[in-house]
């Protein structure tokens, strides 16, 4: 069976840093909500992070972004990057965050504090990865 083509856009790997500066903006803000105690907030600002940074580490390493409205589809354009240690585990933390993001986004329920936490904290983790990794094979 082949794989399903994913719809990739092509964007000039030089430059992620749109993206990456809408990661750690997004990061911060979700640090904020949580002192606060906006756990809707925290977590949706959480996931957002999770997406931006996705999105940098792609274009830095492969030079295209997902462009699908499948977000396990950026999922899988992310684990195209083989080179760097750790992808599998950073690959955990993402889906752990847009497996909540069905839920947290789409649903009437408000995320309790400690599922808002925990996925905070995948967030949290997956930017740290991406961040220690950005350009890495360069």
């Amino acid at each position: 069976m082949a794989a399903r083509r994913i719809d990739v856009q092509e964007i000039d790997p030089r430059d992620p840093s749109g993206r990456w500066r809408k990661a750690l903006e997004h990061l911060d803000m979700m640090k904020s909500a949580l002192l606060a105690r906006s756990f809707n907030t925290a977590a949706h600002l959480g996931i957002q992070a999770v997406i931006a940074a996705c999105d940098a580490f792609t274009i830095s390493h492969l030079g295209k972004q997902c462009s699908s409205d499948r977000h396990e589809d950026a999922i899988e354009v992310f684990r195209r990057v083989r080179t760097i240690r750790g992808v599998d585990d950073a690959i955990h933390h993402m889906e752990r965050v847009l497996k909540a993001k069905r839920w947290i986004d789409y649903s009437g329920q408000y995320p309790r504090p400690d599922e808002s936490e925990r996925t905070c904290q995948h967030a949290e983790r997956f930017v740290e990865f991406v961040g220690r990794n950005l350009n890495a094979d360069r």
